[in-house]
């Protein structure tokens, strides 16, 4: 009897079998997806913790806001000049010195925690000094991706970073409620400060010999003009990066408006809280799971996403009761991940490597870096027009700039493959250093 033998594709099942899994086949990604899983669910027991001690020591909600502020006014201000750093060095390098760097300062706060003598102002210098790393960190995490995996799964890695960045977010709070119960505020500080010693061990044991070929910047006068130049010379950059701007001053500022909705609409106590900011989590790892299966990313699925986003955002002000309001949470998740994990996957195919962490500070600057701006100017309209402003002002511009925006993305789209690689080849020689290297595919 002839022996029978299984076709290739389905002799066993493995991660990269599936499309949605399929960077976990690239050894460097696999270490560094896990050590930012533990880095992220470390920092989102810090922040919860941190709330509870500022206001432990202060009762002051505008101490609150003010730790918020000091920590991301840095990634405003320097976020272009963290992307330059990050075009001209090894990104891995880099990550060592960021995550060092958070390493020391989440272990001085631990300690003083722990030592039972923290005060404001020290919280402040912490948040400070976390900030000024952050604003170097957020583009070499960003672009260091396209380090590990080749082009064709770029999308398929920077989605499945956007997964566990909002699992991170789902489990990191979690756990801190625990914590705190049994063990303290401080251990929350010093679990965090452990994670950073996990994220350096992931990098260790990165085979440097897999990764892609990279170009680096050379070190020139200017650089900073010249990333924003390049950026605003692209209609497949600068587009994304408004709808960006839209979305990070005034949707992604979840801190406010989730609460918010929760205590003045619905008048619930932290456990509503607690259930809109989980169920909005969830949606987010539902969306990058689905941006992830996907081969390839579009202007039209990345604009469309946007408006659905914009859509979600309004029916959570209008929602009458506040089971709605759970089920639209999940939409707002779904949509507001999805349109992110896109518009990085754009960024970054669509930008030379030697470009790229300019391009990625640009997306750190509008996404992070818009908070002390959006987080305030949210709380405003709450305290003059009433907590459902805030999602209605959150997301009508949103939609209106989304369908704006449409028909120059449906063109982008419809570009014959030959125009756009010659477009983006002209507008690259445009804005590109006379003693730059050249670029590397």
């Amino acid at each position: 009897m002839p022996r029978v033998t299984m076709p290739a594709k389905v002799q066993g099942f493995r991660p990269s079998n599936l499309a949605a899994l399929s960077s976990f086949k690239h050894r460097n990604y696999t270490l560094f997806f896990l050590g930012q899983v533990i880095s992220v669910a470390g920092t989102w027991m810090q922040t919860v913790a941190q709330s509870y001690l500022v206001l432990k020591i202060t009762g002051s909600g505008v101490d609150l806001g003010l730790v918020l502020a000091i920590k991301n006014i840095p990634v405003m201000l320097f976020s272009t000049v963290g992307g330059i750093i990050t075009d001209r060095v090894q990104r891995i390098n880099l990550l060592y010195f960021t995550n060092a760097a958070n390493l020391i300062l989440s272990s001085i706060l631990a300690w003083d925690v722990l030592a039972g003598h923290p005060t404001i102002f020290f919280i402040y210098a912490i948040a400070l000094g976390l900030g000024i790393v952050n604003a170097i960190d957020n583009p070499a995490r960003q672009v260091i991706i396209s380090d590990l995996v080749p082009r064709g799964e770029l999308n398929n890695a920077v989605s499945l970073n956007s997964v566990q960045t909002n699992g991170g977010r789902i489990l990191g709070p979690a756990i801190a409620g625990g914590i705190i119960a049994f063990f303290g505020l401080g251990t929350c500080f010093a679990l965090n400060a452990a994670s950073y010693i996990v994220v350096i061990g992931s990098l260790l044991l990165m085979r440097r010999s897999q990764f892609q070929n990279v170009t680096k910047a050379a070190p020139e006068k200017g650089q900073i003009r010249a990333g924003f130049r390049y950026v605003r010379s692209q209609a497949d950059l600068y587009l994304p990066l408004i709808l960006l701007f839209i979305v990070g001053l005034l949707v992604w500022e979840f801190a406010v408006s989730i609460p918010l909705i929760a205590s003045r609409t619905f008048h619930g106590g932290p456990a509503v809280y607690g259930y809109l900011f989980s169920l909005q989590g969830l949606g987010a790892v539902i969306g990058g799971f689905v941006v992830a299966s996907r081969p390839a990313a579009t202007n039209r699925g990345l604009t469309w996403t946007a408006i659905g986003c914009g859509i979600a955002c309004i029916l959570a002000g209008v929602a009458p009761t506040i089971t709605t309001e759970y089920v639209v949470m999940v939409a707002v998740g779904y949509t507001v991940v999805s349109f992110n994990s896109i518009a990085k996957s754009q960024l970054q195919l669509r930008s030379s490597s030697e470009m790229r962490g300019r391009v990625m500070s640009i997306w750190t600057l509008c996404w992070v870096g818009t908070t002390p701006i959006g987080g305030p100017l949210l709380g405003l309209i709450a305290d003059h027009l009433g907590a459902r402003w805030v999602w209605y002002l959150s997301g009508a511009p949103l939609l209106i700039a989304g369908i704006v925006v449409l028909p120059a993305m449906v063109r982008l789209d419809n570009a014959t493959p030959s125009e756009s690689h010659e477009r983006s080849h002209e507008l690259s020689d445009e804005v590109r250093p006379a003693t730059a290297p050249p670029i590397s595919s």
